[in-house]
């Protein structure tokens, strides 16, 4: 399977977060830092770039709202580290498709 070579384009310098909020993946151990008060453009950008595949949009979507252990990813780093339980727990998955208990639990 290829990985995507669209990308949701976040401004270079990223704005100051509205809502910040600091998860710990499980698994990886990895410090996530996102905008839970996302702007409405990063949902756009993140829906336009994942087109017809949905399942692609909480991806591009953290690559425009997220820090990931203090960094931006690309989509392609993000897909190759954020695997497995911690992708399906991930903040977010959560913030773009609503908290359930089950990810609650997985993020502690």
């Amino acid at each position: 399977m290829d990985t995507p070579t669209k990308i949701a384009p976040a401004e270079t310098a990223a704005p100051a977060m509205r809502a910040p909020k600091t998860v710990t993946l499980k698994r990886s151990k990895m410090i996530v830092v996102y905008d839970e008060d996302y702007s409405t453009a990063d949902a756009i950008a993140a829906q336009k770039a994942a087109g017809k595949d949905t399942a692609l949009f909480s991806l591009y979507l953290a690559q425009r709202i997220a820090t990931f252990d203090g960094a931006r990813l690309s989509m392609g780093d993000i897909r190759e580290k954020i695997r497995g339980r911690d992708y399906l727990s991930s903040p977010r998955r959560s913030s773009a498709m609503g908290t359930t208990r089950e990810t609650d639990a997985a993020l502690g």
